[in-house]
């Protein structure tokens, strides 16, 4: 377990906390490459926006901008996101229930019939100055 050297930076290993004031130019890879390199298996990121680190805006642009890759696969069903308010920390929010059932029912259970279409994103951030340019078909 990573020795605590700050608050909020006991999960943090220690080679992460010369990122930690705000220096992400210096990191090799976005959230978004990470979460696309996931491809083609299913991936559903919750999230709680409760509070300010857990549920970031930065996090609904990084699954929004890996979903162009899942589009450009055409296996956009594959990939979710969900944000909404939890009461604490480490509490599940129930409105999030039927999205992680849907992505248990289709990809762990083979229920071909689950609507995984999932993006509650609390943010709504404009995209168009970043994404100027239409999702190619990848093969």
């Amino acid at each position: 377990m990573a020795e605590r050297t700050g608050q909020g930076t006991a999960w943090y290993a220690q080679n992460l906390l010369q990122f930690k004031n705000a220096d992400a130019p210096k990191l090799p890879f976005d959230m978004h490459e990470l979460v696309a390199m996931v491809a083609p298996r299913a991936i559903l990121a919750i999230e709680n926006t409760g509070i300010d680190r857990l549920g970031s805006q930065a996090g609904s642009v990084s699954m929004r901008a890996a979903a162009e890759v899942y589009k450009g696969l055409g296996i956009a069903d594959r990939i979710g996101f969900s944000q909404t308010q939890a009461p604490a920390h480490c509490q599940f929010p129930t409105v999030q229930t039927p999205e992680v059932q849907a992505f248990v029912d289709k990809f762990l259970l083979d229920k071909t019939s689950a609507n995984t279409s999932v993006a509650r994103d609390a943010y709504h951030t404009d995209l168009s100055p970043w994404v100027t340019w239409s999702t190619p078909e990848l093969n």
